[in-house]
């Protein structure tokens, strides 16, 4: 592959510290370190950007296919769902500062994602009740990838 022929650029109001390609690399998503969240569509070179995304950095982006969404984690002790065709929130999880959040991933079959946190904690997620319905305790250190 070569890219030589091609060039794209998109400005940002921070720095760029997480991206995530959509399943079907139509678009790139971009949080950044003053917590705005961009999103750049390759077909139309189009980037709009979510200027009150988070207060603070984001630190992971993830596509959540199923429900068309992204899923955002923050240092802003927040996880929130976007709704990727609006680019408009559409749910929000706060987390305990106590217990960082570490990871994110979503469920490919349904409305759910897993979360990792610090303390070794895994919690399963349900989106459209906001609720918690599976928390699991089995490992003594932190959860880096789910």
């Amino acid at each position: 592959m070569n890219f030589s022929e091609y060039t794209l650029e998109a400005a940002n109001d921070g720095v760029v510290t997480n991206i995530a390609l959509s399943e079907d690399a139509s678009k790139v998503a971009c949080g950044t370190s003053i917590g705005t969240l961009n999103i750049l569509d390759l077909a139309t070179n189009d980037c709009k950007t979510i200027v009150r995304a988070h207060t603070e950095e984001v630190i992971q982006i993830t596509y959540h296919e199923f429900s068309n969404s992204m899923i955002t984690l923050s240092n802003d002790q927040t996880i929130r769902v976007w709704d990727a065709d609006r680019l408009e929130q559409t749910y929000e999880f706060p987390y305990p500062p106590n217990d960082p959040c570490l990871c994110v991933s979503g469920n490919p079959n349904g409305m759910l994602f897993a979360a990792g946190f610090k303390s070794g904690t895994l919690r399963i997620i349900d989106i459209e009740n906001v609720s918690v319905i599976e928390e699991i305790k089995h490992h003594n250190n932190p959860i880096l990838h789910v």
